[in-house]
C-alpha cells in the first residue's frame, strides 16, 4: 500500500516522464493512458472488481473529485470499514499483478 500511496508503481505514463521511449496507452485496453488512477479505478477490469465486492458506488464520484491518485486512494479507503479495506488493499495487488 505505501508503493502505491505514493505511486511507486511504474506505469507507463511515469515511465515516458522518466523520458524512456515508450507509448503511454493502457497495454490492455490502448484507450487511455496508463495512469495509476486508470489502472486501479478507471479500467473496466478494475470497476468490474470494484463491482463485485460491491465498493464501486463510490469510484465514480472519487475519481472525478480527487486532484491526485494518492488522494483518490486515501480517500477511498477512509470509506472502507476494517474488513472492506483488507479486501480492497487484495484488489489493487491484484489489478497490480493483472496489469504485469
Amino acid at each position: 500500500m505505501w508503493c502505491a500511496t505514493h505511486c511507486c508503481f511504474r506505469t507507463r505514463c511515469s515511465l515516458a516522464q522518466e523520458a524512456v521511449q515508450c507509448e503511454d496507452a493502457c497495454i490492455h485496453c490502448n484507450v487511455m493512458a496508463e495512469t495509476h488512477t486508470h489502472i486501479f479505478f478507471v479500467f473496466h477490469k478494475a470497476l468490474n472488481c470494484w463491482a463485485l465486492v460491491h465498493l464501486d458506488n463510490s469510484v465514480p464520484e472519487l475519481v472525478l473529485m480527487a486532484n491526485n491518485f494518492t488522494t483518490l486512494l486515501v480517500e477511498f479507503l477512509a470509506k472502507l470499514n476494517p474488513q472492506q479495506k483488507s479486501i480492497a488493499c487484495m484488489i489493487l495487488w491484484s489489478l497490480w499483478k493483472n496489469r504485469n
